[in-house]
Formats: structure tokens, C-alpha cells, sequence
């Protein structure tokens, strides 16, 4: 379970690292920048290693309560076929994003801070998370 967590956290770090165009918070048009100096859940930006298509990653909570960190490959005004990226033995209580230079031409890199928290376990045997990462563009801004 941890190691699924690991990967989840991994992969999201990886993939914001190489993208451009950042996008937080669920308002306004994906694929215009927008900064979140005060944090949101959802994040959507273009996808170097997809072409020029919108990735976007989000908390969500199903039926029985349970938050989990899901991600949508094909995003444009909205995003659609939202795959879950963690372990059904994770919930996931807080995920927040908090990015800031994230315009392409505003001379400094993009930086996305990322936190999250929770329990991954089953039963009685479950462990509490705290991570947080800060990814920084890889890209240059021109």
C-alpha cells in the first residue's frame, strides 16, 4: 500500500515536473495559466509528454467516504475518464496544490507545491502520511 502511495506521489511529481501551462483550481479556462497562492485541490496543465494535451490531477471521495488522487488524461473547458491513481487502502484526507509563476513568459520558473495526507492501511494495521514536495517546470520560461 505504501509503495502504491510512493508511486502515486511519484508519478504526479514527475509528470507536473515536465509540464507547462499550470492551471489551479477547477475555475476559469484549463488551459490558461492560473496561479493558487491560497491552494485548491485540482491542478490541470499541459502535458509534455503527451503532446500538447491537458493532464489534470484531483482529490476525490467515493460512495463510502473514502478520498483518493485520481487523474484525467484528456482535458479541454472540462475534463473526462478520470482513472484513480491510489490504492483503494489509502484515503486520502487533504491534497492541496499551491503553484505560483506558473504564466510561460513571466521570466521565472513555474513551482508547485504539493501536499497531501492521510491513512493507507486495512483493518487495524493502518499508518497516517503527511507528504509534501515541491516540483519545480524543468521547462524555461521564454
Amino acid at each position: 500500500v505504501i509503495d502504491n502511495l510512493n508511486f502515486a506521489v511519484e508519478n504526479m511529481a514527475r509528470t507536473l515536473r515536465v509540464g507547462s501551462r499550470y492551471h489551479c483550481g477547477e475555475s476559469g479556462t484549463l488551459t490558461t495559466t492560473q496561479d493558487c497562492v491560497n491552494g485548491d485541490d485540482f491542478i490541470a496543465f499541459r502535458n509534455i509528454q503527451s503532446g500538447d494535451i491537458t493532464t489534470a490531477f484531483r482529490r476525490n471521495v467515493d460512495d463510502n467516504g473514502v478520498g483518493f488522487i485520481e487523474r484525467a488524461n484528456t482535458c479541454s473547458t472540462s475534463c473526462s475518464e478520470w482513472l484513480r491513481v491510489t490504492a483503494p487502502e489509502i484515503n486520502v484526507n487533504f491534497l492541496s496544490f499551491y503553484t505560483k509563476g506558473s504564466g510561460e513568459v513571466d521570466g521565472s520558473q513555474a513551482q508547485i507545491l504539493m501536499i497531501t495526507n492521510g491513512t493507507a492501511g486495512k483493518g487495524n494495521i493502518k499508518t497516517d502520511f503527511n507528504i509534501q514536495t515541491t516540483v519545480t517546470q524543468r521547462l524555461s520560461d521564454s
